[in-house]
């Protein structure tokens, strides 16, 4: 069961890292001062930040302490929260500012699969031990 945690984990923080590296590229990135751009320096500040997030409670869950597993269930719970958010959010901008391209297409996939993958992750986290006596 850990194996399965370490694994779900892992594909949720490479979704999530690549929305955010998609979302750059995208028309979302020239909404605001504040939004990251394609190959700066916040955009891999971000990136790096998430991963550390993702990867400090993964490395003490892996040590044995099983009580991470709430921490990281928190931080799937954030990042389902932001990519539920983000869907709307990229329809929306493209609709109003009528520049939906393909690659605001891509990161719409991202956030589906990434939520996906977290919502899978609740259930291999929590899913009852089955054993034979």
């Amino acid at each position: 069961m850990k194996n399965s945690i370490v694994i779900t984990t892992a594909l949720s923080a490479i979704l999530f890292c690549s929305m955010l590296i998609a979302s750059s590229v995208s028309p979302l990135a020239d909404s605001g001062p504040n939004a990251n751009t394609f190959n700066s320096p916040g955009l891999w500040l971000s990136v790096s930040m998430i991963l550390i997030v993702y990867i400090i409670p993964l490395g003490i869950y892996m040590i044995g302490i099983e009580g991470m597993k709430y921490v990281l269930a928190v931080l799937c719970g954030f990042g389902l929260l932001i990519n539920m958010s983000l869907i709307p959010v990229n329809v929306i901008h493209g609709v109003v500012t009528d520049h939906f391209t393909p690659m605001s297409a891509v990161v719409l996939v991202f956030c589906i699969a990434t939520s996906t993958v977290n919502v899978i992750w609740y259930f291999v986290a929590f899913r009852k031990k089955t054993g034979i006596a």
